[in-house]
């Protein structure tokens, strides 16, 4: 059956909430229906095509419609789009992108946590930060501090209640603001200075859209405790996010609390065959296509 643009018009004003929507002009204007894409751009259902200078929401890294990709989804859903990841059960894809992260990411950050985006990643660092804490038994260090007058506010808060810093090495949606020059290695120097746990969320700046598959230390000097990851991940082909922690931390969390204790903390997607073939294959186009380097060399014109 054939939907005509005004039909998915009308449907979605009535049906789908979108985030971040705008009630004051929504009821009446409605969406704008885009309805194709290839490469860098998209075309809506009036025919008009569009450069996507933001690439989706800053994810597609390689850009739309590449038929590598949709060969590899499609290969895995036939072989096998899903089984229950719980417990001690695992699945080929999952397993080898854990360890091609591994070799990627920085330090020694080379244990992976498997969710469906970067909002997950981050609320995955937070509980495993209060479990790692409570299994050195400080247990009353449970706070997240962002950007701010950061070394005064951890000691109003007290060291012994501040667990970790996060931030974006570059705010994404805050408005893209760089920080100052060797503003996150001094902060990471503060948070070893108070037995603090430093998080990276690379969920924009990961995947080559800084011109590293990884940006905090190869940009900013700095190794993390944990990456949180997303978005460039997959280049936006199917939604998957993960979250990177050190072997320093794994080595506290794995102790089993009791007989028979479990790490209680996981989701029904959690390490998807499909999404992390579709991660795999991705990262596979952006070393072949040297795209890191293509950003390292075009970037700057941006800039004049």
């Amino acid at each position: 059956m054939t939907t005509t643009k005004n039909a998915v018009w009308e449907m979605d004003k009535n049906h789908f909430m979108h985030p971040y929507t705008d009630y004051s002009t929504f009821k009446e204007e409605g969406s704008q229906v885009i309805q194709r894409a290839e490469g860098a751009y998209v075309a809506d259902s009036e025919g008009n095509e569009y450069l996507d200078g933001i690439a989706g929401l800053w994810c597609v890294n390689i850009g739309h419609g590449r038929k590598a990709m949709a060969d590899t989804i499609a290969k895995q859903v036939m072989q096998m789009q899903y089984y229950n990841p719980f417990g001690h059960c695992t699945n080929e894809p999952a397993s080898k992108l854990a360890a091609k992260l591994a070799e990627l990411a920085p330090g020694n950050l080379n244990h992976v946590f498997y969710g469906c985006g970067g909002s997950v990643a981050n609320d995955t660092a937070v509980r495993l930060i209060h479990l790692y804490f409570n299994m050195k038994g400080q247990h009353s260090k449970k706070k997240i501090i962002s950007r701010l007058e950061f070394e005064n506010r951890i000691l109003q808060l007290g060291p012994e209640n501040v667990a970790a810093f996060i931030a974006e090495p570059i705010m994404g949606a805050g408005g893209v603001l760089v920080a100052p020059q060797g503003y996150h290695k001094r902060i990471h120097e503060v948070c070893k200075r108070y037995n603090m746990l430093y998080i990276a969320d690379e969920v924009v700046t990961a995947f080559g859209r800084l011109g590293e598959m990884f940006a905090s230390e190869s940009i900013y000097g700095c190794t993390p405790d944990i990456i949180c990851i997303a978005k460039g991940l997959t280049s936006g082909y199917i939604p998957l996010g993960a979250t990177l922690i050190s072997d320093d931390i794994y080595e506290v969390i794995s102790k089993p609390q009791c007989d028979g204790g479990l790490l209680t903390h996981g989701f029904t997607y959690s390490g998807h065959p499909v999404a992390c073939a579709a991660a795999l294959k991705n990262i596979e186009i952006l070393e072949q296509e040297k795209i890191c380097d293509h950003v390292k060399e075009v970037g700057p014109y941006f800039f004049s």
